[in-house]
């Protein structure tokens, strides 16, 4: 007996985001290594609390940016989040 994995594709209308997703993520993760190196480079010459506390504040930012963009669509009451 044979056994047949099938694998989705990035154009499969059945799994629209898997494979799409998967590789965005792959791509997020050297690109994220690259930035908090070169971040770390530019504040060399600070206080080790200070970069974390401007890491930090970037990433405070980064996040009320992501809920402002999507306060309306997670709001929507036919959204598949609030069901």
């Amino acid at each position: 007996m044979r056994h047949f994995i099938w694998v989705p594709g990035p154009t499969d209308r059945n799994f629209p985001y898997v494979l799409s997703g998967r590789l965005a993520l792959g791509a997020l993760i050297p690109f994220m290594l690259l930035f908090v190196s070169g971040l770390d480079q530019v504040l060399s010459r600070l206080d080790l609390r200070l970069k974390y506390y401007i890491l930090a504040a970037l990433n405070l930012m980064m996040l009320i940016a992501e809920f402002a963009t999507n306060h309306r669509a997670f709001s929507d009451r036919y959204n598949w989040y609030h069901m």
